[in-house]
């Protein structure tokens, strides 16, 4: 497929004109990721559904002027992320909307962080911050007027900024959508700064959630995109499970990735308070599900994942990962954790998970002769790495298939054993 044979120029540097334009915009693209400040928070209680509330985040100056910065218009979705330029002193405000007229109104609740104070960064990043609407905290004309501009004449398509990033918590969705898309897959991987701010990260649902259903959540590897598991797809039985996709940006780190993931599920949870839930990983994803499955079940405690598939994950790390951080022209962050003995790969495998749920390990050994990969592949991984003796230990049956790295997922003999999977207790 597409996204895999760039994979493989962009690793082995042979690099054409259009590989050459791809690095250049992935350079800025990293450096806008690695300059940004992230600031993140949520509600810290239930609201009406009908009900929207605004956060602004706004830099105050020495003469008093408030300049808004971003706002950011929450609904059913209570969390939010939002990039920033590195500041000195960032401020945020929540603001209840109860009447939807986009301004406040006396009576309507606020929040500010602190006095508000600065909000504290640490390596770029803040604490998340909790909501807690109020009516007992009053806004200063001048905070009034400051939200007045933020809003006037602009609706919420056009306030979205560079800096907001799009968290969506079991929206429903079809799977054809183009934000679905193969070329979004590989836009995700080499321009991941751009596909935060446009398309963001999320859980969606491909049907209204039923509680006599279980989940199962898919998640596709590097360059990959929710349309992977179009054929996989067919094969699931709608009358029991209801099919949950995670959309994330292939070029991230992957421990930021898995944050994420454990977030919007833990909000999920909440929400559903569901009893078991399976997840299918392809590829790199298997890497991105297990260090969500080390923060969701063995940290925080949670019990209900219970099963974990993963597909041709490079356990191990791939060997021209490192290769690829050495000399490429720009580097994809998600690369510097999958290199062979990295330290995301080295703590993801010390933890053990097999007591905790049970996990089937699926590979691929369908490979070709390889300039970066060891004899025995499957095109992209080495088998030698889907086969870690730790990921063998842990595995409670393998399988093995005789398909490429992209092929497998259009195999009915792995919808047939995934069937399988799924149906034993």
């Amino acid at each position: 497929m597409k996204k895999v044979i760039w994979f493989c120029i962009a690793l082995m540097f042979t690099i054409s004109l259009m590989s050459c334009t791809r690095f250049f915009i992935l350079k800025k693209e990293v450096a806008r990721l690695d300059k940004s400040y992230y600031l993140g928070g949520k509600l810290g209680h239930e609201f009406q559904t009908n009900m929207s509330v605004w956060v602004f985040v706004w830099e105050k100056h020495e003469d008093g002027v408030i300049d808004i910065t971003e706002a950011e218009k929450l609904d059913a979705n209570k969390t939010f992320v939002i990039m920033l330029p590195p500041g000195e002193r960032y401020y945020v405000g929540a603001l209840e909307d109860a009447n939807n007229n986009e301004e406040y109104d006396p009576g309507e609740r606020i929040w500010f962080n602190g006095e508000p104070s600065p909000v504290e960064f640490r390596n770029g990043r803040s604490n998340t911050l909790i909501i807690r609407l109020s009516g007992k905290i009053k806004p200063t004309k001048e905070d009034i007027r400051a939200f007045a501009r933020a809003r006037k004449g602009r609706s919420y398509i056009e306030l979205k900024g560079s800096g907001q990033v799009p968290i969506f918590i079991g929206k429903q969705a079809e799977l054809n959508d183009p934000i679905f898309s193969a070329q979004m897959g590989e836009k995700g991987l080499w321009e991941p700064a751009s596909f935060l701010n446009e398309i963001g990260l999320g859980v969606y649902f491909l049907s209204e959630y039923d509680p006599d259903k279980i989940p199962v959540l898919f998640v596709h590897g590097a360059g990959g995109s929710p349309q992977d598991w179009k054929h996989i797809l067919k094969g699931f039985d709608d009358h029991k499970y209801q099919k949950w996709f995670y959309h994330y940006p292939g070029g991230i780190r992957l421990n930021q990735t898995a944050d994420a993931l454990n977030i919007i599920i833990e909000t999920l949870y909440k929400k559903y308070r569901f009893k078991e839930l399976y997840i299918v990983a392809h590829s790199m994803g298997g890497l991105v599900s297990r260090s969500f499955i080390i923060k969701n079940r063995i940290e925080a405690g949670n019990s209900y994942i219970t099963k974990f598939v993963s597909i041709a994950t490079p356990w191990a790390g791939h060997e021209a990962a490192a290769l690829g951080v050495k000399r490429a022209p720009a580097v994809i962050p998600s690369w510097i954790d999958m290199q062979l003995n990295s330290q995301f790969i080295n703590e993801l495998m010390e933890q053990k998970i097999e007591d905790k749920l049970d996990y089937y390990l699926l590979f691929t050994f369908k490979g070709a002769k390889s300039a970066f990969l060891p004899a025995s592949n499957d095109g992209t991984v080495s088998l030698a790495s889907q086969l870690t003796p730790k990921a063998q230990q842990e595995a409670k049956r393998l399988f093995g298939f005789n398909c490429n790295h992209t092929s497998v997922l259009h195999n009915d003999d792995v919808i047939t054993t995934l069937k399988s999977i799924m149906k034993n207790p």
